[in-house]
């Protein structure tokens, strides 16, 4: 199923990223990593939302938030306090 990711894109004009090898049983971790993969950020650096925030410990499944086919999920960065 194709999924959207809103907030985070490889290219300069555009801020959504199309998933499209996602299953429903799919863990939210796994949609994580697979950011993580795509864009060499760290998963603590940014949360997903949809609907609320998605954990990344979480061993849900995309279904069980009713994930499912041409669903936009929210990138958000987090403020890194450096001193």
């Amino acid at each position: 199923m194709q999924i959207f990711i809103k907030g985070i894109s490889r290219y300069a004009n555009c801020n959504i990223t199309t998933l499209n090898l996602m299953k429903k049983n799919d863990s939210i971790r796994t949609l994580y990593l697979i950011i993580s993969n795509m864009f060499n950020i760290d998963p603590k650096d940014y949360y997903l939302y949809y609907n609320k925030i998605l954990d990344f410990n979480s061993e849900d499944l995309l279904q069980d938030y009713d994930i499912g086919q041409e669903s936009t999920i929210n990138l958000h960065f987090r403020f890194v306090n450096t001193v």
